[in-house]
């Protein structure tokens, strides 16, 4: 059965509560027992000026609320009041030692709980071996002033404070296992999101080349290829003749070329040494609205300067450039 724990139950509760903040960011936390300890941290957490770096002891009726504050991080501790300062004061003392070894300059930039999975653990486990024992941690060396660190009341005369009152949930086995399952299902979304994002990118970016890619050409029938003629008969020389002894030509036939999208005809005697473009795609598919006759330079094609970036309303694709003598 679910109930609140008293002090009365609990006479010596110890350090139940830790936490790694930046300003009022919880980076990293542990609770020994369930309760409301994130939403009361947070307003105790606001109450801590970050500006300055300060030691100092919150009050309530029942509970401490314990912190050290440096460079904008707060290292903060919940026990109960007949818990002795000095072991609390120690124990962040050695929290913040490892927690800046740990993490350096990274926590001044960390997200939101961005250090929990990686700094938890060490919490509970420096949390139980400051509350169960009354020698001071074997592994750590250090010394404690605490008349130079105060107590602050945040009850009034009257017994009033704007805290939340801190409730602790006594809980059966039940209700643990259901509380840790969320905890494993809530870390188990938190790595499905992350996994996400990580593959969105790579997905994005494969998308991407993709498109540039297709854009460029690759695998499709938009070839043009230029070549200059002279000599030939009245009667011209057919593209259906020329693919079977030009090789060039031929290769760009069984490329994509058809002779119902180029022109019919190469230039005869009647208009020599000039050039034309023959496309693989037709003039609804490229833009080309005709065939064009450029100029070429003596027996062959001329320099690329010559020809014009365009041509009538479509833009010309240069594949291969080929000279062919005649």
């Amino acid at each position: 059965m679910n109930g609140y724990l008293s002090q009365s139950q609990c006479p010596s509760l110890g350090i139940i509560y830790s936490v790694v903040a930046r300003g009022s960011i919880i980076l990293a936390q542990y609770a020994a027992h369930h309760g409301n300890f994130t939403e009361v941290s947070q307003q105790v957490l606001e109450l801590v000026p970050t500006d300055i770096n300060s030691k100092l002891t919150y009050a309530t009726r029942d509970y401490m609320y314990h912190y050290i504050c440096e460079e904008g991080v707060v290292y903060m501790c919940i026990t109960d009041d007949e818990f002795e300062r000095s072991r609390a004061f120690l124990f962040l003392q050695h929290i913040q030692i490892k927690c800046k070894h740990k993490f350096g300059h990274s926590i001044h930039s960390a997200k939101p709980y961005a250090l929990n999975s990686a700094f938890s653990k060490e919490l509970a486990t420096d949390m139980k071996s400051y509350s169960e024992s009354a020698l001071h941690h074997v592994g750590f060396r250090g010394s404690v002033q605490l008349d130079s660190i105060a107590i602050r009341d945040l009850v009034d005369t009257s017994g009033y404070t704007d805290l939340e009152p801190l409730e602790l949930l006594e809980s059966d086995n039940e209700s643990l296992k259901s509380y840790e399952s969320s905890n494993v299902l809530l870390r188990d979304g938190r790595s499905c999101c992350q996994w996400w994002k990580r593959w969105r990118k790579r997905i994005i970016i494969f998308l991407i080349v993709l498109s540039v890619i297709l854009r460029s050409g690759f695998g499709s029938a938009e070839h043009v290829i230029i070549f200059g003629c002279d000599g030939f008969g009245n009667g011209g020389m057919y593209l259906e003749n020329a693919t079977s002894f030009l090789p060039n030509v031929n290769k760009f036939y069984t490329d994509g070329a058809h002779t119902t999208r180029a022109r019919d005809q190469m230039p005869s005697v009647s208009a020599p040494n000039w050039a034309t473009i023959i496309t693989g795609m037709g003039p609804e598919e490229s833009g080309v609205s005709e065939n064009y006759w450029l100029p070429p330079d003596g027996h062959s094609l001329g320099p690329l300067s010559h020809l014009p970036p365009t041509s009538g309303k479509g833009k010309v694709v240069v594949v291969a450039i080929e000279g062919i003598y005649t």
